[in-house]
């Protein structure tokens, strides 16, 4: 399944006064991982971020002086690639983590070959759906009452993006 190697930093980008840099997921990551999890939807549990440390997803981390402060996972399946998870700390939202993270996974991804990068979002999440079509991700599909919320259900938006 082409799992990034391990140490191997993928890129560094400069935001304001700090740098940024982008790599794969290590062991030692899992404690702020999950941390950032709990700041956002927290749908994910310990044992699935340990599932996609060894079942050869693709799992990046944004850094900022060696800690994590934001994470992507993907999974490709040899023709295309899935984002699975996308989430940045709170204090770090809207600095450019996230674009930096979901950037490295389709470059990854066009490097092995993918065609399309799909994805789902919560309807409600504007933030994210400003960055995935600033991105030229497009509208594939609608899942209705596909999240749910604290006053009930909220919809899935599929999204794609060619990448040949």
């Amino acid at each position: 399944m082409g799992r990034p190697e391990p140490g191997l930093v993928r890129g560094v980008r400069q935001f304001g006064f700090s740098l940024i840099e982008t790599g794969p997921a290590q062991p030692d990551d899992l404690g702020d991982i999950l941390r950032i999890e709990q700041d956002g939807d927290a749908s994910w549990s310990k044992a699935a971020f340990e599932d996609a440390l060894v079942d050869g997803e693709w799992f990046l981390v944004a850094r900022e002086n060696r800690r994590p402060i934001g994470f992507a996972i993907g999974r490709f399946d040899g023709f295309d690639v899935e984002l699975l998870k996308l989430s940045v700390s709170v204090v770090n939202r809207n600095r450019g983590v996230a674009t930096a993270l979901l950037l490295e996974l389709l470059n990854m991804s066009k490097q092995k070959g993918a065609g399309v990068c799909h994805l789902e979002v919560d309807a409600r999440n504007e933030s994210a759906i400003s960055l995935y079509r600033g991105l030229k991700f497009g509208l594939t599909g609608l899942r209705k009452a596909y999240y749910r919320t604290s006053d009930g259900f909220s919809d899935a938006l599929l999204m794609a993006k060619d990448l040949k």
